[in-house]
């Protein structure tokens, strides 16, 4: 199998930027994208010409056989419509999407629905830190800050979170339960996430370690530009303009059986970060990955509601 990486170049602030992206397997494009600015009426409204995205089209050709003709096309349409502060009011895909609002302040008070049964969610604050955040006509769940505006409770995932000097996460805990415990050099760079056994994942530079609970160390993974190298082999990522990694696919894996083996996962991305499995995966062979660490990944990364955007 060959990967074929191409320079995408994108305007951002005046600057172009090159991003590397893997689109092809032995000659034959996967995965297609293409951004619209002040492209024609959306489903949303009319075009924008304030250079924000309004609409994306990004296609999956899966090859189904030998030849160039034989594949199945999977294409996915997201519109976008903002406000008068340039803010993301709506978006769509024509089976999924929201409208969101904000408050005077910036901060996202609601996300509804524009499909589906599910609830709206509806987020309040205290200033600018978050206060409460409920789903539909479900019981509100409150989070609480101390005086540096850090995060200290998530009742919604039952967490408590302490900090060190360097205000970065130190210890997470579920009731008297430590789940993950970090530490750091003196410029902030992560050396380790353990549990209360002492297992987990050590940083050293570039590369990954899995730590045992009796302190033996074993090789996790070690990034590159295309992918991850990681102790079961090379694993490719095809990503998009961001670089959301968007299917993980084994370096051995062959092109000459159909269907497709050797894809770990396909998916697709809502704008503020959910995470959907693709459709194309349905024309693919999907192999089995289990991740070697047993963490719940909300651990890992904190982040304050709003702020995975992306744009």
């Amino acid at each position: 199998m060959t990967l074929d990486i191409h320079k995408l170049q994108r305007l951002k602030n005046t600057l172009i930027l090159p991003l590397q992206m893997i689109t092809e397997l032995d000659g034959r494009t996967v995965f297609s994208e293409t951004l619209g600015y002040d492209s024609p009426s959306n489903s949303l409204g009319g075009p924008s010409y304030t250079g924000l995205i309004t609409r994306k089209n990004e296609t999956w050709t899966i090859p189904t056989g030998p030849l160039t003709s034989q594949f199945q096309s999977v294409p996915r349409t997201e519109d976008y419509v903002y406000d008068y502060a340039a803010r993301l009011s709506a978006w769509d895909d024509s089976s999924s999407g929201e409208n969101i609002s904000y408050d005077a302040r910036g901060n996202i008070t609601s996300r509804s629905p524009r499909y589906g049964s599910s609830g709206t969610v509806t987020l309040t604050y205290s200033g600018d830190r978050l206060a409460t955040r409920k789903v539909g006509t479900g019981t509100a769940v409150s989070f609480a800050h101390d005086s540096f505006a850090r995060m200290t409770t998530d009742a919604e995932a039952g967490l408590t979170i302490a900090y060190n000097v360097l205000d970065l996460p130190e210890r997470i805990s579920q009731g008297t339960t430590l789940k993950v415990k970090y530490t750091y050099l003196a410029d902030g760079t992560k050396v380790s996430a353990l549990d209360a056994s002492g297992a987990g994942l050590v940083y050293r530079g570039p590369f990954t370690y899995r730590r045992s609970s009796g302190g033996t160390l074993t090789f996790e993974s070690a990034p590159f530009d295309s992918g991850r190298l990681t102790e079961a082999g090379t694993r490719y990522h095809i990503t998009d303009h961001l670089g959301s990694v968007r299917a993980v696919i084994n370096g051995n894996a062959s092109t000459t059986t159909y269907p497709l083996t050797g894809f770990y996962s396909v998916d697709d991305f809502a704008p503020f970060g959910t995470k959907s499995t693709s459709s194309a995966s349905t024309y693919l062979s999907l192999a089995s990955f289990l991740f070697r660490v047993t963490f719940n990944w909300r651990l890992f990364v904190v982040l304050p509601y709003g702020c995975e955007s992306r744009f």
